[in-house]
C-alpha cells in the first residue's frame, strides 16, 4: 500500500509508507496495519487507486496524488507515446509493407535520415512523417503505430 503524508490538500512527503511513519513517530506503538483514522491524525493517508486517462497516442503516466473531493487518489499524467523502430519495421514486414516503406524513404533523403539516426532509436506515436509514410503506403496507422509494451 502507498500513503501520502499531507497537510490538508498539500502533500508533505510522497511516497509515504508504514516504516516511514514508525520511523518519524519512535515512541508511538502503531498497529501492524493501523486503520485509517489512526493514520490521519498523523497526516497520513491511503492513495485510492483510479483509473488512468486514455488519448489518442498517448500514454498514462503515474504521477502524484491528487486531492479529490476530500480524499487522495492516484494521479496521472499523459505523455506522447513512443514506438520503437524496431517494432515499426517488424509490423511493417508483418503487414506486407515494408517494400513500399523502404522506396518511399529512400526517395526523401530527410526522412531516410531521420528514419537511420542511430540516436533516435523511437519515434513519437503521433509523428506527423511517420503518418505521412504509413498513409502513403496504405499501411494501417493504428496497427503500425499500436503500443510498444517495451517503452
Amino acid at each position: 500500500m502507498i500513503y501520502v503524508r499531507a497537510n490538508g490538500d498539500q502533500i508533505v512527503t510522497y511516497p509515504y509508507s508504514l516504516a516511514m511513519l514508525r520511523a518519524d513517530n519512535p515512541d508511538v506503538s502503531f498497529p501492524l496495519v493501523p486503520n485509517d483514522a489512526a493514520l490521519a491524525e498523523f497526516g497520513v493517508f491511503r492513495i485510492a487507486e483510479s483509473e488512468p486517462p486514455t488519448g489518442d497516442w498517448m500514454k498514462a503516466v503515474a504521477a502524484e496524488p491528487v486531492f479529490v473531493n476530500g480524499a487522495w487518489v492516484k494521479g496521472w499524467t499523459l505523455v506522447r507515446r513512443m514506438v520503437r523502430k524496431s517494432t515499426i519495421t517488424n509490423r511493417l514486414i508483418e503487414a506486407g509493407k515494408m517494400e513500399s516503406a523502404h522506396a518511399l524513404l529512400m526517395a526523401d533523403a530527410n526522412n531516410f535520415a531521420r528514419w537511420i539516426a542511430a540516436d533516435r532509436p523511437a519515434v513519437y506515436a503521433d509523428d506527423p512523417d511517420a503518418h505521412a509514410l504509413l498513409t502513403a503506403i496504405d499501411a494501417d496507422i493504428a496497427v503500425i503505430m499500436a503500443e510498444d509494451e517495451s517503452l
